[in-house]
């Protein structure tokens, strides 16, 4: 069975950055499952995935724009210091703020000035290539999907 749309996919993957540093893996742990088609998964990746059957092996890099896009400008924001907490008023601090449609938004530290704070809320990965090795430990139907 090759992975498609609507196939539940189990994988075993290692991410790593251009400096060869590992970022995720599921090495020693079990494997990702998700499903194909859905955008469960960064869409370079399912890209890559697609037409693969149990038991392939593959090592790719997934451009920044397939990945997690670009780094962008607009989502360097200046924040008042006064909504910082003072334990993370300093560069590389996480924060966690609230979007104005509700949703939590993590954020870190990007720069200290005299009245505001410039918190960062790309993703951490975005502007980085990915350097995945993968292998598909299975392929499968969904568990709902009745037999053909």
């Amino acid at each position: 069975m090759t992975i498609e749309a609507g196939k539940t996919v189990a994988l075993h993957y290692t991410l790593r950055l251009e400096n060869g540093k590992v970022y995720e893996t599921t090495d020693g742990e079990e494997p990702l499952i998700y499903q194909h088609g859905t955008g469960e998964i960064v869409a370079g990746l399912e890209q890559r995935l697609e037409g693969l059957e149990k038991g392939a092996q593959d090592s790719f890099v997934i451009p920044a724009l397939e990945g997690y896009g670009e780094v962008k400008i607009e989502s360097l924001i200046e924040v008042p210091k006064e909504h910082i907490p003072e334990e993370a008023r300093e560069v590389g601090s996480e924060i966690t703020a609230v979007s104005r449609n509700g949703h939590k938004v993590k954020g870190v530290v990007y720069e200290i000035k005299k009245d505001y704070i410039v918190v960062d809320f790309n993703h951490p990965l975005a502007g980085m290539d990915l350097y995945f090795d993968i292998t598909v430990v299975d392929v499968m139907d969904p568990p709902n999907e009745e037999a053909r």
